[in-house]
């Protein structure tokens, strides 16, 4: 199994200078939790989709939030067969799993051509984001990205190629250390991976369940040419990066 993981496009929340990166009127009222896209940030997901193009999705898995959706539509405009995203709030950034995301009477219609399927409650993954007994400890959102990990070796056969997007901190520091099976005592000795905006990054799961990073963090759709075929341009063999990061 191929699992790729990408990061949201750069969103109002990533800039300081909000007011000029304007919104949609539709989400007023939910920009200072549920920022969107910048205009750079829906350029990035465009050219992400555009990368990605050659690469026939078995599912697209995303979180809630309104810059995951965006992210989301950039890539699924470009693909040939699957137009399809399903929510799954465990995908959710690490602060926000008790936030749901903007409802879907509003969002659907911002996106047309792409079919949202929403978040059941509970969610497949196992249960809502928060873990009640955990509460927001660092256990608990280590908790939900294995758990998220393992609704996806369950679902999905061996030779399938997901996507999942989400955000940096749990997309980087929890996501990726449990496809990559990486046990607590790695992450709190640095095992963080830093994801830029819209950087792509795939795990190769074997058969066996143990996963290896084949690139990670890759960015290379953002800094070719405009002029240059992106779309089927080969990956890197990056391995990890050093650790640490912002958010």
């Amino acid at each position: 199994m191929f699992v790729f993981v990408i990061r949201h496009g750069q969103s109002r929340g990533n800039v300081k200078d909000r007011e000029n990166h304007p919104f949609l009127p539709e989400v007023r009222d939910y920009e200072d939790k549920d920022p969107s896209l910048t205009e750079l940030g829906r350029k990035q997901a465009d050219l992400a989709g555009r990368r990605l193009s050659g690469i026939d999705f078995d599912a697209i898995l995303t979180g809630p939030l309104h810059r995951h959706l965006e992210t989301a539509y950039g890539v699924v405009r470009h693909q040939k067969r699957n137009k399809t995203v399903e929510i799954i709030s465990d995908l959710t950034e690490a602060g926000d799993a008790g936030y749901g995301g903007i409802p879907m009477e509003i969002v659907q219609p911002l996106f047309p051509g792409m079919e949202i399927i929403p978040c059941p409650d509970p969610s497949p993954t196992g249960g809502p984001g928060v873990i009640p007994e955990c509460d927001d400890e660092p256990v608990a959102f280590r908790l939900r990205g294995r758990r998220l990990v393992n609704y996806i070796r369950e679902r999905f056969s061996d030779d399938a190629n997901i996507l999942l997007i989400t955000s940096c901190t749990f997309g980087g520091g929890i996501l990726m250390p449990a496809l990559l099976g990486l046990t607590d005592r790695d992450i709190d000795t640095g095992k963080f991976f830093v994801f830029n905006n819209t950087a792509i990054s795939m795990v190769h799961i074997k058969e066996d369940g143990r996963g290896t990073a084949a690139f990670v963090n890759d960015v290379t759709h953002l800094t070719l040419p405009e002029s240059e075929n992106i779309e089927g341009y080969p990956f890197p063999y990056i391995g990890y990066p050093a650790a640490g990061g912002d958010n």
